[in-house]
């Protein structure tokens, strides 16, 4: 080969690899970097967690009051709303949540109290609006406390009712939470209407026990009669009349198109309700004490059940 030849064949090798560097690099700038892969996916947030930060954002004292009956710090709680009662003796949210705590701190006396003048005092305003209209005049206008009230009607009467199942006033329950049953929209069954039915169930199925009947045709039968709005009553439903097993159900929940902390909250109420199927219905107290053991050993999560569950827990061992 010439060596003018070769030297002119080595520039321009070289000035092609020059050029592909360059464009290479140039390639290489423009392109966004990518973000490191995740090692583990973030877990969902917990109503532990949730209820704590509910408590560090809370900007009132009555929402700092509630975020803490969530946690299960009852005593600060009511300490909160006594303080805020004095500022404000006639505000019936105040009074409400006084409620609430007074029950899940084991006052349910004292609650009941309260339930029972805040539901007189809806009483009165219907009363006087019925009233008014069969005279064919124009009702008198609520104040501010009382529209306030008439607004905390249903979750009112939910909480009254579980109220007097903590008082062990179970045909009290029974009657309230069916009335709230009842209620249910055209629309299909809301959530209190769900909670309402497996409230249902597990009352009955308590009152029959401790009246020493069996108990098994009678859920079956009403079981048959109660809408259900999501799979999870649904499965409960099923659950109680031994048409499901119990990791199915808990299937049924974890399988369900909703958020972590539904289901969290559901999973909860299904530790409860199924231990009550167990107990009270399959007369299987071991079975019942342990799917309540097992649930109570987590945090606190300030589903009401948890509170039933620790009484539930209590009752079976003294009966040993």
């Amino acid at each position: 080969m010439n060596p003018s030849n070769a030297r002119t064949d080595r520039n321009v090798r070289a000035t092609l690899l020059k050029t592909t560097a360059a464009a290479f690099a140039a390639l290489l700038a423009s392109l966004t970097p990518l973000a490191p892969l995740a090692l583990h996916a973030q877990a969902p947030l917990t109503l532990r967690q949730q209820n704590e930060t509910a408590l560090a954002s809370a900007a009132t004292p009555l929402e700092k009051a509630i975020a803490l009956d969530k946690l299960g710090r009852f005593p600060e709680a009511l300490a909160l709303l006594r303080d805020a009662a004095r500022l404000a003796p006639d505000d019936p949210v105040i009074q409400f949540n006084t409620a609430l705590v007074l029950d899940h701190n084991g006052d349910h006396a004292g609650a009941r109290q309260i339930y029972d003048t805040l539901l007189g005092r809806i009483q009165n305003i219907w009363q006087t609006y019925a009233k008014a209209r069969k005279a064919g005049e124009t009702p008198p206008k609520p104040g501010a406390a009382d529209m306030r009230l008439v607004a905390l009607s249903n979750t009112l009467d939910e909480n009254s009712a579980i109220n007097y199942a903590f008082l062990g006033q179970y045909g009290k329950a029974l009657s309230l939470f069916t009335l709230i049953h009842a209620r249910g929209g055209a629309a299909g069954p809301d959530e209190m209407t769900n909670h309402a039915a497996l409230w249902r169930l597990w009352l009955t199925a308590k009152l029959r026990a401790d009246e020493g009947m069996r108990s098994n045709v009678a859920i079956d039968t009403l079981a048959g009669t109660l809408n259900a709005g999501t799979p999870y009553h649904e499965a409960m439903l099923k659950f109680y009349q031994g048409k499901l097993q119990w990791p199915e159900l808990l299937a049924a929940i974890s399988n369900m198109p909703a958020d972590a902390l539904t289901k969290e909250r559901y999973t909860t109420e299904a530790y409860f309700f199924a231990a009550g199927y167990f107990r009270y219905i399959k007369r299987d107290n071991e079975t019942a004490l342990k799917l309540l053991e097992a649930r109570d050993a987590l945090p606190y999560d300030g589903v009401i059940e948890r509170l039933f569950i620790r009484d539930e827990i209590k009752s079976l061992k003294i009966s040993r």
